[in-house]
């Protein structure tokens, strides 16, 4: 990514920002992240809440989870062309994905696991995604397009050869589906970090950038066209592969929506995870306790098929469990 696409990417923020509110600078989050905690204490006066329900609450309204958040550390960050801060973001909005997912509604671990684990692979934080996708949740069945990448995902981490062939097969009859372009290169990507085919992952990761790049669906903001996560997440995972097997055989992505400087930086400081890079001040320290905390394993429960209208036997994300074992872990208290 040369200088003139660090421009273009500042001035695709510029405009969402031109169409949004935004924060133009951290204690500007602070400000209004103080004024819903005022309006929080006002409504607990009058009916109080348990402390399960302060804190997810306290999470809904924590700006670093809210898109405008994002968008203001990846400005910071590229205005500066800074990667190591950079980096530091990518942690800040990974741990905050992944501490928030006591806010999802609830869906098999093959929706909620993607929308989360690209974030945490550019990260490199791939113990993290051991428990946001924990061995014993086993095969996600859930039938969408993002499932196959899923399951190719845990094969690849926990090398399980049942597994792996079950997600190959699984993987190729996705791919024969009437499928979105850049959805099937994911998946294909994939395929050749499980497969180990390193020169077709080396074209294919390029030929995924360039179709993302011209994805028409409405969810993918011109900002995510020219700093593609996903990819970064998935260079990232080729090279941590199998012990490194991968590592010297993976090229670097030239695709101009790629950001090879900070897989650069990446690779030149050993994949070193990120730090946190905003402190809160005192009467907001609850969120640096959050931001400090460990996440646990998310959990799996099974769900019956009471109606039509309501979603088949499967399993979800067991939201309520997860609060309590992050408050358990992590001492979590707040006083709103």
């Amino acid at each position: 990514m040369q200088e003139k696409d660090y421009k273009k990417i500042i001035k695709k923020i510029d405009k969402y920002i031109s169409e949004r509110k935004f924060w133009s600078s951290f204690d500007d989050e602070v400000e209004e992240l103080r004024e819903d905690i005022r309006k929080a204490k006002k409504y607990d006066k009058r009916n109080p809440a348990g402390v399960e329900n302060k804190i997810y609450y306290a999470v809904n309204i924590m700006p670093v989870k809210k898109d405008t958040g994002e968008l203001l550390r990846y400005y910071i960050a590229f205005n500066n062309r800074d990667m190591e801060l950079l980096n530091d973001y990518l942690f800040e909005i990974a741990h905050a994905k992944q501490l928030g997912l006591i806010l999802d509604t609830g869906a098999d671990h093959g929706l909620f696991g993607m929308n989360t684990s690209p974030y945490l692979l550019a990260a490199n934080m791939m113990d993290d995604v051991k428990l946001l996708l924990p061995k014993e949740n086993g095969f996600a069945t859930y039938k969408h397009v993002c499932t196959p990448v899923a399951n190719l995902l845990m094969a690849i981490l926990y090398d399980d050869s049942e597994f792996s062939q079950k997600a190959i097969e699984q993987a190729q009859k996705e791919m024969t589906k009437k499928i979105a372009v850049y959805d099937c290169l994911h998946i294909d990507c994939m395929l050749a970090i499980l497969q180990k085919d390193y020169n077709h992952f080396n074209e294919v990761i390029n030929n995924y950038c360039e179709a993302y790049k011209k994805s028409r669906d409405f969810f993918q903001g011109a900002l995510a066209k020219q700093f593609v996560i996903e990819a970064h997440g998935m260079y990232n995972l080729a090279r941590y592969a199998f012990n490194g097997e991968m590592k010297e055989k993976i090229e670097l992505p030239k695709a101009d929506n790629f950001c090879q400087e900070l897989a650069i930086w990446q690779n030149e400081h050993n994949n070193v995870v990120g730090k946190i890079h905003h402190i809160y001040p005192e009467d907001l320290d609850f969120y640096n306790r959050f931001m400090m905390s460990k996440p646990v394993k998310m959990h799996l429960i099974t769900i019956p098929k009471e109606k039509e209208t309501i979603v088949h036997k499967g399993t979800i994300t067991d939201n309520d469990r997860y609060l309590k074992d992050l408050i358990s872990e992590n001492e979590w208290h707040i006083d709103l």
